[in-house]
């Protein structure tokens, strides 16, 4: 009978913790470039700067080849590794974080659009002042899902979840207000479709950071909670102490 070398398995280890460390890393980088593309397209809005716009536009490419460099290490890792249990959770919740940050890309990719066109109108200043605030409400859920991904923390996911869920209902009011008063002609009607565009897609990014969260939670405590009714998806931080037996 051969006895494996406990030194092999130790270095077997350390090898694929370095593995797990460099996805979580690169998937943190991603996330922030995220946040940095949404804060470019606000200030090229309020700055009228259609430069900017541009080249937000442009680096949703390097978005796309960030997503598929972690979704192939992630494969390999699973195909060498054959990860089990919380490390397998947790590699598959890389891919589908990547993969929302992928689609948050396509997001703001398209709100860049719509800032280009409202820049080259030159629109009243004021007329931004309730989307810097969506802008700005965006930016924290985005940072707060990228925090609870980092630290995998159920708590902070479903407080992220909350707070996401209760934007979702502010933007979704806000458009319906924003149609009345283009109806009302209160607003340029060309200048109120790129504004509810915008919206629109501020809010789709949302459903994204949801995403995030809830892999986070399925990551953690191995509890699936997609298409779970808000409440009961609080049940979950009783769950809390599987995290570290699971």
């Amino acid at each position: 009978m051969s006895i494996q070398n406990p030194r092999i398995r130790i270095h077997s280890s350390e090898i694929f913790n370095t593995h797990l460390k460099s996805i979580r890393s690169k998937t943190l980088i991603m996330g922030w470039f995220i946040e940095m593309q949404l804060e470019d397209t606000i200030n090229a809005l309020l700055g009228g700067d259609e430069k900017l716009a541009k080249r937000v536009f442009k680096k949703d490419q390097m978005i796309n080849r960030m997503q598929i460099e972690i979704d192939e290490k992630c494969c390999q890792i699973i195909a060498l590794r054959q990860p089990a249990a919380r490390d397998l959770r947790y590699i598959i919740t890389v891919i589908k974080t990547v993969d929302a940050f992928e689609s948050m890309g396509n997001h703001i990719k398209q709100i860049s659009k719509h800032v280009k066109r409202l820049v080259r109108r030159n629109v009243k200043k004021g007329t931004y002042d309730e989307l810097q605030y969506f802008y700005s409400e965006a930016q924290d859920s985005i940072h707060d899902a990228i925090t609870a991904f980092s630290e995998s923390d159920i708590n902070a996911a479903i407080n992220t979840i909350t707070h996401s869920e209760r934007l979702r209902k502010q933007l979704r009011n806000s458009i319906k207000q924003l149609v009345k008063q283009i109806k009302a002609n209160n607003v340029q009607t060309a200048t109120g479709i790129d504004l509810m565009w915008i919206l629109k897609e501020v809010d789709r990014i949302q459903i994204q950071v949801n995403n995030i969260c809830e892999d986070v939670i399925y990551s953690a405590s191995g509890q699936d909670v997609r298409h779970s009714d808000r409440k009961s998806i609080k049940k979950v931080t009783k769950l809390r102490r599987y995290q570290d037996s699971a």
